[in-house]
Parts: C-alpha cells; structure tokens; sequence
C-alpha cells in the first residue's frame, strides 16, 4: 500500500514537507530556495514544503527582514550625513556636485528601504495570506482543522492564535 497525499487522500504521494512531516502528492509540493552567507561564502539549500509551511515561511521572511536591515542603515546613515556635511560644507571648503551626490546616495538608499517596509512588503505579506486561504478553501471539508491553524495577521504578519479577533501587534481586525 502506498503513501495517500494528506491534501488529496486519492492520490500517491510523491514526498513528504520538511517543516509538518505531511506526506504530499506533485500537485501539492511547493520548492523553496533559501540562500545563505555572504560573498564566496553563499550557499543554497532547496526545501519540499507544502503550500501551507512554504507560505508560513515567506511570511516570517517578508515580517523581519526589512525592519531589521532598515534600523541598521538609519543608524550608519546619521552620523555618516553628520561626517559628510561637517567636512564638505565648511566655510571655504570644496562646495560643488560631488557633495551632494554624497550625501544624496544613502538619503535615496533610505527612501527605498522605507518604501519597501512601509508599503511593499506588507502587499506582500496579504497576497501570501490570501494565497494560503485560497489553497485551504479549495480543498474539501475535511481539512477544516487547517483554517483555524497557523493564520498571520496580513498587515504585519504576526503569528495569531485560533481565537484571535485583533491583531495584538498592529491593532487590525482579523475576519
């Protein structure tokens, strides 16, 4: 007797999810590629998730990241704006385009990493949010356990527990 896919018990399964353990058929697998390191150093490894774990991760990777990596450049970007504009614009100085291309650089670098934590990656959190609802809806009713499991809020992506109705971080109305 073989494996049956948890998501569509009629057919063989083809390879199990590396985060739940639940067995899943070609249809279901989803293939997440994570690179790792720096430099010559990088690496990738390649996961079999289902739609539901590889969602979850995209989530928690769309939630941190670009918080993190902003509060890092805001605090080169202060004293770097402090250095630049004290050794450049001082009385009889060397004034003229290289300055303000100096310090308009990192000031765009700011407006495009605010653009993404403000803006982008939230759309991007919903749409995965929206993606895993659908994949759960269109599935029969006897996976009505998995619709109360595992929800994030779509405007921060917070991990919310089953009887959540607001969001604890954000304050949003969960449905």
């Amino acid at each position: 007797m073989s494996l049956k896919c948890y998501y569509h018990p009629k057919i063989d399964a083809e390879t199990k999810c590396e985060d739940c353990g639940k067995y899943l058929c070609l249809e279901c697998k989803q293939v997440l590629i994570e690179v790792h390191g720096v430099s010559d150093r990088r690496y990738s490894t390649r996961r079999e998730l289902c739609p539901i774990c590889y969602c979850d991760r995209q989530i928690r990777k769309y939630s941190k990241t670009p918080k993190i990596s902003l509060v890092l450049w805001c605090l080169f970007l202060i004293p770097f704006i402090a250095i630049a504009s004290s050794f450049f614009f001082i009385p009889g100085g060397p004034m003229g385009f290289i300055p303000i291309l100096f310090i308009a650089f990192p000031v765009i670098i700011t407006i495009w990493l605010i653009y993404g934590v403000v803006h982008k990656y939230p759309r991007k959190i919903a749409q995965l949010s929206k993606e895993r609802e659908a994949f759960i809806n269109s599935l029969s009713g006897s996976h009505e356990e998995l619709r109360s499991i595992n929800r994030f809020c779509t405007e921060c992506g917070k991990k919310l527990h089953p009887n959540d109705s607001i969001c604890s971080r954000c304050g949003q109305a969960i449905e």
